[in-house]
C-alpha cells in the first residue's frame, strides 16, 4: 500500500498532461508556454479521476516598439486560471495506459502604453484530449497525446480563438531515486486568413511549437529543481503578422501534503522576439505558476494473492 500511495503522489504531480487550451498573447501559442514544466507528462497516472488547478501570472515589459500597434513601449499582464479533469481509465492500448482530459481555462489580458490602456477577461476555448503512456522500464516513460481546442465564436473579449485547432504532444520522462527529468514537445495547428488586427477577434492564428524541460530532485516531501521552456510561432497567418517567440528559464519548489500536492515556479525570459507584435527583441517576460493536484478518486490496488499451504 505504501508503494501504491507513493506512486500516486509522485506520478500525480507528474503524469497529468496539462495540455489545456490556455491562449496567451506572448507568444500566441494555444498551450501556455512552460505550463507542463515540473510535471512528468511522459508517465502514466494510476487509474482514477484527478483535478488539477493551474494558476499563472505573466508580466511583459517591452521597452521599445515605436512601429508596433501601441505607438511605443508597452507593458502587459496576463493572469490565467484553468481547471483540468483527468480520467486515467486503466485500459491498455498496445501496452500504453489511456487517459482522457478536459480543460476549461479563464484568462485576462491587460495592456498599457502611450496609446492604449485596456483590460479584458473571460472564458477561453475548452480542450478535449487523450494520451497514451508507456512504461519503458529502468525509470523511463514515454507518452503521446492528441487533442482539440474547440472554437468559441461571438464572445466579447479580444483574444478568443474563433477556429478549431489541433494539438499533438510527445513526452519523455525519467523517474528514479527521487530524480525527475522530462522533455515535452507540443505542436499546434494554426489558421491562415486576412485578419489584419493582431489583437482583434481571433479569426486567424499561427501554428506553433512549445518545448518544456524539467530537472528536479525530490527529498522527502520537498521537490526542487530547474525548469526551462521555449515557444515559437512557425507560420504567418496573414501579411504583416510578426512571428513571436521566447525562451525562458527559472526554478521550481514543490511540497507533497499527502492528498494534495502543490508546485510553484518562477521564470524569466532569456530571449524574446516580436512579443506583443512589437518589432524588437528587447522585451522581458516574468512568469509565476502554481499547480494544485488533487486525486478525486483512485482505484484500489489489486489485492495480493496469498498461497494457501496445507
Amino acid at each position: 500500500m505504501n508503494k501504491f500511495k507513493s506512486s500516486v503522489g509522485a506520478v500525480t504531480v507528474g503524469a497529468l498532461a496539462v495540455t489545456a487550451t490556455v491562449m496567451p498573447t506572448m507568444a500566441t501559442t494555444v498551450l501556455l508556454p512552460g505550463v507542463t514544466t515540473g510535471l512528468p507528462v511522459g508517465a502514466a497516472l494510476p487509474e482514477g479521476l484527478f483535478s488539477v488547478t493551474v494558476g499563472s501570472y505573466a508580466y511583459v515589459n517591452a521597452t521599445s516598439g515605436a512601429l508596433g500597434p501601441f505607438g511605443g513601449p508597452a507593458r502587459a499582464e496576463l493572469p490565467i486560471a484553468a481547471e483540468i479533469l483527468l480520467w486515467s481509465t486503466g485500459y491498455k492500448i498496445a501496452g500504453a495506459n489511456l487517459t482522457f482530459q478536459y480543460a476549461q481555462p479563464m484568462l485576462g489580458l491587460g495592456i498599457s502604453s502611450q496609446n492604449v490602456n485596456t483590460y479584458s477577461s473571460g472564458m477561453q476555448s475548452p480542450y478535449l484530449g487523450a494520451w497514451l503512456n508507456w512504461n519503458l522500464g529502468g525509470g523511463f516513460h514515454f507518452g503521446l497525446g492528441q487533442g482539440v481546442n474547440i472554437a468559441v465564436q461571438n464572445t466579447p473579449y479580444a483574444f478568443t480563438q474563433g477556429w478549431t485547432s489541433y494539438q499533438q504532444d510527445a513526452a519523455l520522462t525519467y523517474l528514479k531515486d527521487g530524480w525527475h527529468f522530462t522533455a515535452h514537445l507540443a505542436y499546434g495547428t494554426g489558421l491562415d486568413g486576412t485578419n489584419t488586427v493582431p489583437f482583434g477577434p481571433r479569426t486567424t492564428g499561427p501554428a506553433w511549437v512549445n518545448l518544456d524541460l524539467t530537472a528536479t530532485k525530490k527529498i522527502g516531501k520537498w521537490e526542487a529543481g530547474l525548469v526551462a521552456f521555449g515557444s515559437w510561432e512557425v507560420s504567418t497567418p496573414f501579411i504583416g503578422y510578426l512571428r513571436e517567440s521566447s525562451i525562458e528559464a527559472g526554478g521550481l519548489l514543490g511540497y507533497d501534503f499527502g492528498p494534495v500536492t502543490i508546485q510553484g515556479k518562477l521564470t524569466r525570459s532569456l530571449t524574446t522576439q516580436n512579443v506583443l507584435q512589437l518589432p524588437a527583441n528587447d522585451a522581458t517576460i516574468t512568469r509565476a505558476f502554481v499547480n494544485v493536484i488533487i486525486p478525486l478518486w483512485v482505484a484500489a490496488p489489486p489485492s495480493p494473492t496469498h498461497k494457501i499451504i496445507k
